[in-house]
């Protein structure tokens, strides 16, 4: 910590970085990028083993710390960092992001004028992108580095999955909203996220937090809250979400990540809906939406369809869903609504309160 009257040294730094994320934005200075890379080169496992890492073995830290260098390896000078949600992103050249690793990127919610508390712009110049800050205390919640970066802990979340094969050689490309993860994103409110994996979840990851995802667009925060929440008894608001095989944004997944699988190709089932986990057995099951049982105030989907390349001009095809429920209904449920209910192409409502017996 700074002590009073004294300059501000390598360790007084090294320290600060440690706190958790909501002390540091309330501190009376931010953290630059460059400082903060400097005390996670200069850290070792002796000096951060009683600290806020106490829980993670020698082995673990030195994951934790390889994988943090390994992300920022060759992303250049970062001009423009700020805080949004108790949490730093920092803006990395377009062309420097980890994802790249010396590709090419193929040719929007920071987008309200708002400022962070250190009064910084929450946005990212044109050809930067905003990369949420991983940090040791962030990853050291959990504790191994294995752990971070498995996709098993409790969340609630309303997503389309992208799918090809099954069993070992499962390849997913996912994304939505996601709730329920304050350990893992620093806030409750839902936020914007995509994964992907290539083995059925042996590896794979939440982007930005590996290699993988590369973004071509800039008003985008993945990991990021929305500026807007649907309120019960009020409006219900929603984003719209696509994957294409080209011209994507804002961004994209390089096909090698699949390894020369089928999703390097196309994806064999689409689904959509929603999905809650539990971290131990012996939790509760999360809610999923807003916690009642589905009707017009639950979380909801609409305007489901594809656009095949050799189908219908290529304008488009309504969705045909099959409702398939997993686990008990007396938790949560899913109704597809038809238009001569109010519904849209493709609309269904699904929510529930979760519980004990699920």
């Amino acid at each position: 910590m700074q002590r009073p009257n004294s300059p501000i040294s390598l360790l007084d730094l090294f320290s600060l970085a440690l706190q958790a994320i909501h002390q540091v934005a309330s501190a009376q200075h931010q953290v630059p990028f460059d400082q903060f890379l400097t005390t996670v080169k200069a850290a070792s496992f002796p000096r951060w083993k009683h600290s806020a890492v106490d829980d993670v073995d020698e082995q673990s830290f030195n994951q934790i710390k390889a994988h943090i260098l390994d992300m920022y390896s060759g992303v250049g000078n970062v001009a423009h960092s700020f805080l949004h949600d108790d949490r730093y992103a920092d803006c990395i050249d377009i062309n420097k992001q980890p994802s790249l690793a010396g590709r090419t990127p193929v040719v929007s919610p920071l987008t309200q004028n708002l400022k962070d508390p250190f009064g910084n712009d929450i946005s990212c110049p044109e050809g930067t992108i905003p990369f949420a800050r991983l940090t040791f205390e962030r990853i050291a919640t959990y504790p191994t580095f294995a752990a971070f970066a498995s996709p098993v802990r409790d969340f609630s979340i309303s997503q389309q999955w992208y799918v090809s094969r099954s069993g070992k050689s499962l390849q997913t490309a996912e994304g939505g909203w996601m709730a329920i993860l304050p350990q893992h994103f620093s806030t409750q409110a839902a936020v914007l996220f995509i994964f992907w994996t290539s083995n059925a979840y042996s590896t794979g990851c939440f982007s930005p937090e590996c290699k993988a995802f590369v973004q071509t667009n800039n008003n985008w925060h993945l990991g990021g809250t929305f500026g807007q929440y649907s309120v019960t008894g009020g409006d219900q608001k929603g984003f719209d979400l696509q994957w294409k095989r080209v011209r994507a944004q804002p961004g994209y997944y390089p096909g090698s990540i699949h390894n020369r699988g089928q999703l390097t190709k196309n994806a064999e089932l689409i689904e959509y809906g929603g999905e809650v986990l539990r971290f131990t057995a012996t939790g509760v099951w999360p809610q999923m939406g807003s916690g009642v049982f589905p009707d017009k105030q639950a979380a909801y989907q609409n305007t489901i369809y594809d656009n095949p390349p050799d189908v219908n001009a290529s304008v488009g095809v309504w969705s045909d869903l099959t409702k398939v429920d997993i686990g008990s209904r007396s938790c949560w449920d899913i109704n597809n609504t038809k238009l001569a209910q109010g519904g849209d192409w493709g609309t269904f409502f699904f929510s529930g309160p979760g519980g004990n017996r699920c």
